[in-house]
């Protein structure tokens, strides 16, 4: 279950959505101190990085005003947002595979001192993740297999310092999606329990027909099952989803 406002068709517009433009007109969403410390835990030097590393990535640029203009000059368009401007840490995209000359794209790797794979283990085909590793981001992670929606997500990532709300613009805080729940405190939530959502899957057999309309089946936050309508329409159904639980639903 995704949220219905969020954009499927690019998995960095959310993130951007919650960042402001600094005076480069990068996007950005100023860590802490403690936040930035723990995602550098993560980085190694630009020699031991290959493209095959470089579908998303953090740079950190060198503590050198030149190394910093000349990568805003050569590649700003391929940096998705600034985390930290003190230590110089960016998120980027295809940064090795940029279509540059080689000089120039030697100029770029000339200006980092270091990278780091930024993205989680995105799909679980099978099972979930067997442990959960120390995450990049100070972001908790929830995950379910991709091909069924019969598995209450589960958490597989814990931060050492997460991300407050407080540290989002306030102009940007508008875009945050509330459900009541504690990360630190929940295993596994149900998001389709408390936000408008769309599944990947079509019609599957758990679904049922109530009053002529579809509720699909889905796991519950705190255990057992329950019934989601699927499609529904926020003018007309409002906006908090119609659920049934599993045992109301012959009733």
């Amino acid at each position: 279950p995704v949220p219905v406002q969020i954009d499927e068709s690019d998995s960095f517009s959310y993130m951007e959505d919650l960042c402001v433009p600094d005076e480069n007109g990068i996007n950005s969403l100023e860590l802490n101190d403690e936040q930035i410390a723990d995602i550098l835990k993560h980085f190694r030097p630009i020699s031991e990085f290959t493209e095959n590393d470089d579908y998303s990535c953090l740079v950190q640029l060198k503590d050198d005003e030149d190394c910093l203009k000349g990568f805003m000059i050569l590649f700003k368009d391929g940096i998705e947002c600034c985390l930290s401007h003190k230590e110089r840490v960016y998120l980027v995209h295809d940064f090795l595979k940029y279509d540059l000359p080689e000089d120039l794209k030697k100029e770029i790797i000339e200006s980092i001192k270091q990278v780091c794979t930024g993205f989680y283990q995105a799909v679980c085909e099978g099972d979930y993740l067997s442990s959960e590793p120390e995450p990049v981001y100070p972001l908790f992670c929830y995950q379910q297999p991709y091909n069924s929606s019969s598995y209450l997500p589960k958490r597989t990532a814990v931060p050492a310092h997460p991300l407050k709300e407080e540290q989002i613009p306030e102009e940007k805080r508008k875009k945050l999606i509330h459900v009541p729940v504690k990360f630190s405190e929940c295993t596994g939530f149900q998001i389709a329990q408390y936000v408008l959502c769309k599944r990947h899957l079509m019609s599957v057999a758990e679904d049922i027909t109530h009053n002529g309309r579809v509720y699909a089946k889905y796991p519950k936050t705190g255990g057992g099952f329950c019934y989601i309508l699927q499609d529904q329409d926020i003018e007309t159904d409002g906006e908090v989803p119609i659920v049934i639980d599993d045992e109301e639903k012959d009733a």
